[in-house]
């Protein structure tokens, strides 16, 4: 399957499920079209509990609250990212470092990522850029 960047692709059912969705007028939080969601991400992908987030600044603020992140603490970001990305983990009192990035694919430049480690590192926040994943097993390895 190829899916065209910027052209908005439309997957099976699709647009019968998203009208039902807001007719029901309880397209919102964890009512029916929720459940669906997380009952199918736990079956298609095993996991033991799945929690949906409204954005990805949402989700990425509750994970600095559950990794217990605080002030004293520095977290690794790319230096090309959205605000959201920094002010996730500075609400929490946390240093942001930032990492320059690889010119080809604007993510988080490993090759200069080991030398921002530091003992007050407590996590590396990796982007992946427009499409482009990050070199993760790399940066799992620093």
């Amino acid at each position: 399957m190829e899916v065209k960047f910027n052209i908005p692709y439309l997957a099976e059912n699709q647009e019968k499920y998203t009208l039902a969705s807001l007719r029901s007028l309880r397209h919102c939080g964890n009512l029916a079209y929720g459940k669906r969601c997380v009952d199918y991400l736990k079956k298609r992908y095993n996991f033991g509990e799945v929690f949906l987030t409204p954005s990805c600044t949402a989700a990425m603020e509750m994970g600095a609250i559950l990794a217990e992140l605080g002030v004293g603490d520095e977290v690794i970001l790319p230096s090309y990212t959205f605000s959201s990305t920094a002010n996730a983990v500075v609400l929490r009192g946390v240093k942001p470092v930032f990492c320059e990035v690889s010119k080809d694919t604007l993510n988080i430049n490993v090759d200069h990522l080991e030398s921002l480690i530091t003992k007050k590192t407590k996590m590396i926040l990796p982007n992946d850029y427009a499409g482009i994943p990050c070199e993760i097993d790399r940066i799992m390895n620093c």
